[in-house]
């Protein structure tokens, strides 16, 4: 029998509300390309489920996503195979918020990294925790932001602010990301979650298709913009075959990734 991918779906609750968790506690979140892929198709299913008005994501434990394992990001750098499905599971996730009918609210406590930004970050209320730590972290191991960051960051904090953090590789708190527009805001260390369900519940006793509208409407600047992603995620993925990626990523995960041990996460940037 195939792995399944460590992504729990509850129920929706008598509110239409939905919760989604991404369940590899173990490892910081991480997301094999069993959890990648599943978050490139979750949101068209959710859309077409009329008994489902809002989603809510977040991580289980101590992190929302420490990005893609670096397992899987090693193959998506050795392997051209790994590498054509990952691009376009990257793909689908953005695309697939952006289109989802559906509002989709992300609750952020602990780290947020790479592919785990692009699910948290593109909802459409992400609340943090004061002291969450949201990290785009492609410079470090040699692939540039194409997963969602240069594609939103600039719009939501301004071309200068979004340049200087991406270029300098600066990690954002969840205090001060409120602060400059990158998440709708922030609350005290364990209250994320509990904040996003009561937005939940808010916006589920409104007028579904009025919902709706309103996500689609404001949304339409990020469409706009959507050539600005279609190349950041090809250079991001230019960026995977280059000898300096390969030689980053060799230095912290083996060529062929041996049995996991759970003692030791093995995260990075995201694919």
């Amino acid at each position: 029998m195939s792995e399944a991918p460590a992504v729990s779906v509850a129920s929706p609750d008598g509110d239409g509300i939905v919760l989604v968790t991404i369940n590899r506690p173990e490892k910081l979140n991480a997301l094999r390309e069993l959890e990648h892929d599943r978050f490139a198709t979750i949101w068209a299913e959710f859309d077409e489920r009329p008994e489902v008005k809002v989603i809510v994501v977040t991580g289980g434990q101590r992190a929302f996503s420490a990005g893609g394992d670096l397992g899987f990001v090693q193959q998506v750098a050795n392997d051209d195979g790994v590498r054509a499905n990952a691009w376009w599971a990257a793909r689908g996730i953005v695309r697939g918020v952006l289109d989802c009918r559906k509002p989709v609210i992300s609750a952020i406590e602990g780290v947020s990294v790479g592919a785990g930004n692009a699910v948290a970050l593109m909802a459409d209320i992400c609340v943090a925790a004061e002291d969450a730590k949201i990290i785009d972290g492609h410079l470090a191991f040699g692939a540039s932001p194409g997963d969602h960051a240069a594609f939103l960051w600039p719009l939501a904090m301004g071309i200068n602010r979004a340049r200087g953090r991406l270029l300098l590789g600066q990690a954002l708190l969840g205090a001060e990301a409120a602060e400059l527009g990158l998440v709708f805001e922030a609350v005290p260390k364990g209250h994320a979650l509990a904040r996003a369900m009561e937005h939940a519940r808010k916006i589920a006793s409104f007028d579904p298709f009025a919902v709706q509208a309103t996500k689609v409407s404001c949304n339409g600047i990020l469409r706009q913009h959507w050539q600005t992603f279609e190349a950041s995620l090809a250079l991001e993925f230019m960026c995977f075959v280059n000898g300096s990626a390969r030689e980053s990523l060799a230095k912290v995960a083996p060529a062929k990734p041996a049995k996991e041990d759970p003692r030791q996460p093995r995260v990075g940037p995201g694919a």
